[in-house]
């Protein structure tokens, strides 16, 4: 693959041999698959892998890195034959997931007031959300920073809140067609499952579990069904 690669001119991505500084030819991959198709996963690993560490580190609190030997090491390690693996490992991907909108707001206007706007219930993005910062409720990073009060990571409602930034105990509200602000905060609800009918629609939306929206990564493809 690599050889017709080279074989004419065509834009890849690719990583470099850190020890010739050469493209690897071993680890490349054409542009247009990487924008459309399945992404070549060592190629994935050097570009987010370490975006995903600092997450399990400082988000989650399940690595911590090690100074001396430069090397991630899990901070608890369990298994049990009477856990469900696939239900835990979903609810990992939720509160990466989680992490990663808050980054993504943290790091980006328009992308909080994007989600903000969700989270709200508003029909378009306005400039006073710029007044408000994304808050995980159950991440770790939360408890170590000024907005610990919001920690809460037994909140049934939301993962993800917006707190005043000038005045961290004021949170943004929802809206609704009657009044400005409807008395109840605003904030996002994330899934992720492989079965979004049996767990996220039978259990959650059916029921009218949330009173926030509710944010879903479909690993089967099903988002539309659920739609």
């Amino acid at each position: 693959m690599a050889t017709d690669l080279f074989a004419q001119r065509q834009l890849v991505v690719a990583s470099l041999d850190p020890t010739t500084g050469n493209v690897d030819s071993s680890n490349i991959q054409l542009l247009s698959e990487w924008q459309r198709g399945e992404r070549n996963t060592s190629l994935v690993n050097l570009v987010h892998g370490h975006t995903l560490f600092d997450i399990l580190k400082d988000d989650l609190g399940l690595v911590r890195y090690d100074n001396t030997e430069h090397r991630y090491f899990p901070t608890f390690l369990t298994y049990n034959s009477e856990y469900d693996v696939e239900r835990d490992c979903m609810q990992l991907l939720g509160k990466i997931a989680e992490a990663l909108i808050v980054k993504a707001c943290h790091r980006s206007v328009y992308e909080n007031r994007n989600w903000a706007r969700y989270a709200r219930r508003g029909q378009r993005q306005v400039s006073q959300l710029d007044n408000f910062i994304a808050v995980g409720t159950g991440l770790h990073s939360t408890f170590n920073s000024v907005y610990v009060t919001k920690h809460n990571p037994n909140d049934t409602q939301r993962d993800i809140l917006w707190v005043n930034k000038e005045r961290i105990n004021e949170q943004m509200m929802m809206i609704n067609n009657q009044s400005k602000n409807s008395g109840n905060p605003a904030g996002l609800q994330i899934k992720v499952s492989r079965d979004g009918f049996n767990y996220v629609y039978r259990k959650d939306i059916a029921r009218s579990k949330y009173e926030v929206p509710l944010v879903y990564f479909d690993l089967g493809n099903d988002f539309q069904d659920l739609a």
